[in-house]
Formats: C-alpha cells, structure tokens, sequence
C-alpha cells in the first residue's frame, strides 16, 4: 500500500492523520506492529523524518536493494499490549 499527500498540500496534518486513521483501523486487527520501507535516497529524507516524526523506527537498512545506489529502509512502530497506537519500543 502506498500513503501519499499530493505536494500542494503538503505540511497541513493531513499525512499525519491518514497515517494515525491506518494505525487505529490496524490496531483494531490485533497488529502488534506496523512495517513501513522507504527509499534512502536523499530525496526521500523528508518521508523518513515524516515516519521518525510519528514514532517509528529504522530497523533495518537492506543496501542497494531498489538499484545501484537505493537502499532499502525498513522502519517499525509496535503497539501498547493494550491496543492502543503508542509505541512501545
């Protein structure tokens, strides 16, 4: 699945509230956690502050995995044991 915000309305909550609906509706299924990747090109910094803003973490780095140069960047929330969308690190 993909989450995105078209850029003129960028920087207004509205990613951060379609990231927070998807973590209550995910919650709701008993997830433990979330996994998100992302490229770790330097044009993709801002999508991985963005995640990093919301709590969640890098867990893994998979070098060149998109091509030559791309990395992978694997990021995770995990969830309260009461449910709720907290990280629990």
């Amino acid at each position: 699945y993909w989450l995105a915000v078209d850029s003129s309305m960028q920087r207004k909550g509205i990613g951060r509230a379609l990231l927070s609906h998807a973590e209550k509706e995910i919650v709701k299924t008993g997830a433990r956690m979330i996994l998100i990747e992302t490229s770790g090109q330097p044009s993709y910094e801002r999508t991985r502050k963005f995640y990093e803003s919301m709590a969640y973490s890098v867990i893994a780095v998979v070098p060149e995995f998109y091509a030559p140069g791309d990395d992978k960047v694997l990021f995770r929330k995990k969830f309260g044991e009461n449910g709720d969308a907290g990280c629990s690190e």
